[in-house]
């Protein structure tokens, strides 16, 4: 299994940082990685997140498997198959000294994980570090 993680303090409380994170429908505005989210916001809930690439922007179908109230959200997807190529997306928001610590975490399994995710894993970190550095400015400045 590979694991890609980023993470950036964030001069605000959870609640605030997770206000933001959830507003799905306004992601278009500041988001740069992951361009929307649509569908169902709670535990088993079928969504859509379409993600910014060099191609363009790719849609991928998740299920969300995690939904914390100002902690924390992860979703599933998978190529065609269980097993084949799995994704975890894990997003953790936990208090800090400065306000909130924002984590991403992104892990790769199955069959055709260890070549996909060696080609991903730069590209994932640095939508990671986009996204993040982006949530802090709107965040922080109450955009």
């Amino acid at each position: 299994m590979t694991r890609i993680t980023a993470s950036i303090d964030i001069a605000a409380p959870p609640e605030a940082v997770w206000k933001v994170l959830m507003d799905w429908g306004r992601y278009g505005e500041w988001n740069p990685t992951l361009r929307a989210i649509a569908g169902q916001a709670r535990k088993g809930g079928k969504i859509t997140v379409s993600i910014a690439s060099p191609v363009g922007t790719l849609p991928i179908d998740a299920v969300v498997t995690r939904l914390a109230t100002n902690s924390g959200i992860t979703w599933h997807s998978k190529m065609r198959l269980n097993g084949l190529f799995d994704r975890d997306h894990i997003i953790e928001l936990s208090p800090d000294p400065v306000g909130t610590r924002f984590v991403q975490t992104q892990t790769f399994s199955g069959i055709l994980a260890p070549g996909a995710s060696v080609v991903a894993t730069s590209t994932v970190r640095d939508g990671f570090e986009k996204m993040n550095a982006a949530l802090k400015e709107r965040v922080e400045n109450g955009a």
